[in-house]
């Protein structure tokens, strides 16, 4: 075998080279190469996401919301797995409600509201299937969006509406006859 390889080093060397160069070849075209296009076509999907989602926050929490609701911090994440687009918003106000939207189909997928403030008029039953159905969200939520959101550069401008909307509604009579804390 030694003297083999010592009359051929030349061919065994260029079988060597050749055999390496085509499987990295190989290796760029069948692995890498589709995995680079994979993970851009999801890129361009989740800003694609996030512009549509931002449509729809707009048209659901415009800018001259009612005094004292308070748009919630939406967040945005395209599920490659599903390819689905999914929306979280919502607002605080006289109730704490949330919801998540499939913004390709416009569909709500899950949702709660909790009527916030002096909640002994409610029977108890009925303010545990509440507290549930938040639990609930917060499960769908987790499972939908893997721990992956994009919450939009605007959120200061949100914040910012948010706490002139709640000093006007602090300013009004119906906060002052109703005795909402915040």
């Amino acid at each position: 075998m030694g003297k083999w390889i010592k009359e051929n080093w030349f061919k065994t060397g260029i079988f060597s080279l050749t055999l390496i160069c085509g499987s990295s070849v190989g290796y760029y075209y069948i692995f890498f190469l589709p995995s680079q296009l994979r993970s851009q076509e999801i890129n361009r999907l989740t800003v694609e996401c996030r512009n549509l989602g931002e449509k729809i926050e707009k048209k659901i929490n415009p800018p001259d919301l009612l005094p004292g609701i308070i748009p919630a911090a939406p967040e945005f994440y395209y599920n490659p797995k599903l390819n689905k687009c999914f929306y979280c918003g919502g607002h605080d106000g006289v109730t704490e409600e949330r919801f998540i939207m499939d913004v390709y189909t416009n569909q709500t997928i899950t949702q709660y509201g909790i009527p916030r403030g002096n909640l002994q008029d409610f029977p108890k039953e009925h303010i545990e299937e509440l507290y549930e159905a938040k639990k609930d969200f917060e499960k769908d939520k987790a499972e939908l969006f893997r721990g992956n959101t994009f919450v939009p550069e605007e959120i200061k401008r949100w914040m910012k509406k948010a706490e002139e909307n709640l000093k006007k509604f602090e300013a009004t009579e119906l906060s002052k006859i109703n005795g909402y804390k915040f």
